[in-house]
């Protein structure tokens, strides 16, 4: 069982709460609290009343499996009251009580161990899963390889695809079936883009099945995206901010605290994504006597989740910057992560939607995001007349034509100077 995991951050001299709740939702929570130590035993008992619930939880599953395959093991409290008319909290109450933890180590074994057990391709168990005991299996194999926000997506995109499809098991997924559920939902006038992603998560969910012998046949997405025409949507125009509305970002980036400050900064200096940024840490991160700034995945342990690089070309040594460089300096440490150095989760680390609002506000701008900060820091290379190839490597692109496809057209400073006619004007 995993243990609930937490952590305390400062906002207005006010302490936080974000955990995970027993439904493994990501939650946030004020602990109204401005010492310090009060928060740190406030969230300490709050973990321990969810990882109690979460094992009662946990054992009460384990008791309804146990009912249904091994009847046997299962110890009667009273003659005239059989365990299958039990409520739910007699149920609790009686498996804690009468069986043994024992039995379930060394005589019940779970009928599906999900995620690590192969199943046998052509079995009856295989072709006569269901969806809901598969997508249980994927989600619970998947959780610590990716983030909850892919997680979640998936989710979304399988919900999506039972609701409108309504198979029963994975045997009566099929290509067909796929192009079906392409066709009703451009019924309901879904952008292609959102439809292509959703096809993506399909595929990859799929593949999985495969991979692990749940699905016998060949990939149905695959099959079916070779009689699928996509359309092509016009591209969103790429912003930028100002020098002078980079500026007062960064103004109200510091007056919020911290770690928003940091984040917005590094973001806009060095053009790092958002996942990259909660991954920098002090000690290998930033090397302030060769002013460089290395961007590189983390290993998974200990419990702290942490994502890769996006691709292997996202892994790079870049120059630090002077502006950035200088605000680093002020809040240099030796040892830990730059932002929200006490989270042990790294994952999800983002800006929540209400700072996202504020800095809308401010600045006057709807279409902000903290995305807009790396397409900032490429506006200001090409300003400089730095070349696409060199902009390329800094920002961690795979090849230089995503730079060129997506950003050539704040690319002005290559063009000046130049005369079509070498001075020759007509007459």
């Amino acid at each position: 069982m995993k243990h609930p995991k937490g952590y305390l951050v400062q906002r207005n001299k006010v302490w936080y709460a974000y955990y995970y709740d027993e439904d493994e939702k990501y939650m946030g929570k004020s602990l109204k609290t401005e010492d310090k130590r009060a928060a740190k035993r406030k969230l300490k008992e709050l973990l321990e009343v969810l990882g109690h619930n979460q094992q009662q939880k946990q054992l009460f599953e384990m008791y309804e499996k146990l009912i249904l395959h091994h009847p046997e093991l299962v110890v009667q409290p009273e003659p005239d009251k059989p365990v299958e008319a039990m409520s739910r909290e007699e149920l609790l109450e009686h498996f804690t009580r009468k069986v043994a933890p024992v039995q379930l180590q060394t005589e019940w074994t779970p009928p599906l161990i999900l995620g690590k057990s192969k199943k046998v391709p052509g079995t009856t168990q295989t072709a006569n899963m269901s969806v809901d005991d598969f997508w249980t299996a994927f989600s619970a194999a998947r959780e610590d390889r990716v983030s909850n926000s892919t997680i979640k997506n998936y989710g979304v995109c399988w919900k999506n695809f039972i609701t409108l499809i309504h198979p029963n098991t994975l045997s009566q997924i099929t290509p067909e079936s796929i192009r079906r559920f392409v066709g009703l939902r451009r019924e309901k006038d879904i952008k292609e883009s959102s439809l292509h992603s959703d096809m993506i998560s399909l595929q990859t969910i799929m593949k999985w099945a495969i991979e692990e012998g749940y699905y016998t046949e060949s990939n149905p997405v695959v099959e079916a995206k070779k009689k699928i025409i996509f359309k092509r949507e016009a591209k969103k125009e790429i912003r930028a901010l100002s020098e002078e509305q980079l500026n007062k970002c960064l103004e109200i980036a510091k007056d919020t605290n911290r770690d928003v400050y940091l984040s917005f900064a590094i973001a806009a200096y060095s053009g790092c994504r958002i996942t990259e940024v909660g991954s920098l840490r002090w000690e290998d991160s930033i090397n302030f006597e060769a002013n460089t700034l290395t961007i590189k995945p983390r290993k998974k342990s200990k419990g702290i989740s942490e994502s890769d690089v996006k691709t292997d070309s996202s892994q790079r040594t870049i120059r630090l910057f002077p502006q950035l460089k200088d605000i680093l300096l002020e809040y240099k440490q030796d040892f830990g992560y730059i932002i929200y150095p006490g989270r042990k989760i790294r994952h999800p680390f983002d800006i929540n939607t209400c700072t996202i609002k504020k800095f809308k506000a401010g600045l006057g701008l709807k279409w902000f995001s903290f995305h807009t900060l790396r397409h900032t820091f490429v506006s200001l290379l090409l300003q400089q007349g730095v070349p696409l190839v060199m902009v390329s490597k800094l920002v961690g692109h795979s090849n230089v034509q995503i730079t060129f496809d997506t950003y050539f057209h704040l690319d002005t400073k290559s063009l000046e100077g130049i005369s079509l006619t070498n001075g020759i004007s007509p007459k």
